[in-house]
């Protein structure tokens, strides 16, 4: 038997009290006056006999009853009963969410993920349901409930055990938003067929290093159901610098004016990290087995503090090779230390230019056009005049062509055939009289232009930022163009040019650039002029970039190097038409060069970093896949931010906390017990019995006393 409030059972030591009651001996209250005794002093009353138990029978009932009523207030109960059982545990939904991006690969962080894993499930109740889900910048469902409820109980754990095995660490980013979502919808699916007596209680354990290169952006916009809990088991490393390593691209400002040799390089420290100084140098692919720069001539020495980044200028690139990486030392993680590059060969583009200037006039169009498409490690741009070169009928090696004046009759046949073949023709209108040119070059109806009337000066709006050649600069700090005055420029009429697409507006109404499809090709009218005498666009930082934006579109390339991430979609530029017969095929990085089977233009088969290769008959396109820059932030990211999203957190409980949590669990069920057995109603009418036999027998006691006083 167990108590309930075992502290009220001391009340039995209230059984000594009728005890000390029958042992008490009173002075007799009625007094007899004798004559003969009144000049006596009154003497305490000496017993002569010893004081003893009298009555046994009234004193047991009486102490009878004090047990019982103490006992009734302990409120008694059996543990082992056969009376109805407990309600038994309900069971849990619970989804097993593990991370294997590419940082779980550092420092025997994926074993300990396994271990966890694994811990996980034998802690799961025989009525639980268990889902195991892996994720990266995929989801990648391994075990799902049907699954595991087919399979018996003592098969579970192995088959977790054998999914867990074939599961090995990508080299992709982590994508924690989606990863939660999707298992949210998992445990959500079917909610609605549960009724609320028999719904399980539904928690996701999310086992990850939970680095704070992780994405949460889409948990901002997702509203997170308050029944289903997250548990967050965190695996740690034991050595905790890492720095990561990746090439910067060419921003906006000098994508088109870096010198083909020069590599600019991000190197970041995490927060927790021990150290702050580290080296890095190139290192030629073919030489696999070497782990180190090709020379310490070869090496600089960067200072990055934890918890910063710095971009610097990597070291010369060896020019003799296509492919080669740059190598990161002085680091505990080796996983994100190897920055692949390829250095492009430069496109041959030759640009026919229409005018009546030879580029040596600082005050005309052509002065200003070479200096902005100017060549990149990508490209060789070379501008053509007419007079230098004969132009046949169909220029396959001409990128673009640009008109500044008006053209001859040979020359808009020419123009035609040009556009015919998918050209891009940049026609700066020069004057009105240029108009009737413009028409028989689109071959539509008439054009009427007209000077427009400027008493100061003309600015750019209406601009359509999410056109091609205007998306480099949507950005709010790039996206001013009131600066750039215009002294002249043409209004044409709109109508004349069906199908036309306005792309910026004079801020008097008149159109400034005009998108007009022209057979296979495109015309871009620009109604005024760049250079100085019409206007300041040549003279702003608008002009090369806007400039580059239309030969790029034109020519169909970028002008930045070839390098990818991993996950990304990669567009194959071997076409049908540039030699090369048969299908294009991928080859991989891999030790045994695997030819992937390509029957498109695009391809995601990027699934790790090194160097690949589009492969069509005799020719190839080499370009680099890199690791997420993300995934070298792996400072741990702080639970709080999960919270502040909406998460549902289940914190993980102390050793006390576990004691106290396993005590009133206890204590629950023992009042449950105790509420179902009720004992205490029956000591308690017991004990009224008890007290109702006491008086009876108190009083017989009494009137059998009487007759002998």
């Amino acid at each position: 038997m167990s108590f309930l409030a075992p502290l009220y059972a001391a009340g039995i030591l209230a059984v000594s009290l009728p005890i000390l009651f029958h042992l008490v001996r009173r002075i007799p209250r009625e007094r007899v006056a004798f004559s003969s005794l009144i000049f006596l002093s009154p003497s305490p009353l000496r017993v002569t006999r010893r004081s003893r138990l009298e009555n046994l029978w009234l004193l047991f009932l009486r102490g009878l009853a004090i047990c019982m009523l103490a006992l009734a207030f302990a409120r008694p109960f059996f543990r082992n009963t056969s009376h109805a059982p407990v309600a038994q545990h309900a069971g849990e939904r619970v989804v097993l969410l593990v991370d294997s991006s590419a940082s779980m690969r550092r420092d025997r962080l994926w074993d300990q993920a396994v271990q966890q894993v694994l811990t996980e499930v034998d802690q799961c109740d025989a009525n639980d349901q268990v889902a195991l889900v892996a994720f990266d910048s995929h989801i990648r469902p391994l075990i799902t409930f049907s699954e595991w409820d087919n399979t018996a109980n003592r098969s579970r754990r192995q088959m977790i055990r054998s999914a867990l095995d074939d599961l090995k660490p990508s080299w992709r980013a982590t994508h924690l938003d989606a990863a939660l979502t999707a298992a949210s919808d998992l445990l959500s699916r079917d909610a609605g067929a549960e009724s609320d007596s028999t719904a399980a209680a539904k928690r996701i354990v999310l086992i990850s290093d939970l680095q704070q290169g992780s994405r949460l952006t889409g948990l901002r916009a997702h509203r997170w159901p308050t029944e289903i809990e997250v548990s967050i088991a965190t695996i740690t490393p034991t050595a905790t610098t890492n720095a990561g390593l990746q090439i910067v691209a060419p921003g906006l400002e000098d994508r088109h004016t870096r010198d083909a040799g020069t590599v600019r390089v991000r190197i970041d420290n995490a927060a927790d990290s021990q150290r702050d100084r580290f080296q890095i140098g190139w290192v030629e692919t073919a030489a696999e087995s070497d782990k180190k720069p090709t020379s310490d001539n070869a090496r600089i020495d960067v200072y990055v503090p934890a918890g910063q980044s710095r971009i610097v200028q990597a070291p010369p690139r060896p020019a003799e090779v296509e492919a080669a990486y740059l190598k990161l030392t002085g680091d505990d993680q080796e996983f994100d230390n190897v920055a692949y590059h390829v250095a492009a060969k430069p496109a041959e583009m030759k640009i026919w230019y229409l005018g009546d200037d030879t580029g040596e006039d600082p005050q005309k169009p052509r002065y200003f056009l070479e200096r902005a498409l100017a060549d990149t490690p990508a490209r060789h741009v070379e501008i053509i005049a007419p007079d230098e070169t004969e132009f046949v009928a169909a220029p396959g090696d001409i990128a673009m062509a640009v008109v500044t004046a008006q053209p001859t009759a040979e020359q808009i046949a020419t123009l035609q055939q040009f556009l015919s073949n998918g050209g891009t023709i940049l026609y700066s209108l020069p004057s009105v009289a240029a108009s009737e040119e413009l028409s028989q070059l689109i071959g539509g109806q008439s054009i009427t232009a007209t000077e427009a009337d400027t008493d100061t000066y003309a600015m750019l709006e209406d601009i359509q930022f999410d056109h091609p050649l205007f998306t480099s600069f949507s950005e709010s700090r790039f996206s001013d163009f009131t600066k750039i005055r215009f002294w002249k420029h043409r209004r044409i009429d709109e109508a004349a040019l069906p199908g036309a697409e306005i792309l910026a507006r004079f801020d008097d109404g008149a159109a400034a650039l005009v998108d007009v499809p022209a057979g296979k090709g495109r015309l871009l009218l620009f109604t005024s002029g760049w250079h100085p005498e019409e206007s300041q666009l040549a003279l702003s930082s608008k002009f090369a970039p806007l400039l580059n934006a239309i030969l790029e579109r034109s020519a169909g390339i970028s002008a930045e190097l070839p390098a990818y991430y991993v996950g990304d979609a990669v567009v194959c530029t071997l076409d049908e038409g540039g030699g090369g017969e048969g299908e294009i095929v991928l080859a991989a990085p891999d030790a045994v060069q695997t030819q992937l089977a390509f029957n498109g233009r695009s391809t995601d088969a990027t699934d790790t970093p090194g160097i690949y290769r589009f492969q069509r008959g005799d020719r190839s396109q080499a370009f680099a896949v890199n690791l997420p820059p993300q995934e070298s932030k792996t400072a741990a990211l702080p639970v709080e931010q999960l919270e502040q999203l909406g998460l549902v957190l289940q914190r993980t409980p102390t050793a006390a906390e576990l004691a106290q949590q396993e005590q009133q669990q206890r204590q629950l069920k023992n009042r449950e017990l105790e509420s179902r057995q009720k004992l205490w109603h029956w000591l308690v009418l017991a004990a009224l019995v008890v007290l109702i036999l006491e008086t009876w027998w108190a009083g017989r006691t009494a009137r059998a006393a009487a007759p002998a006083a």
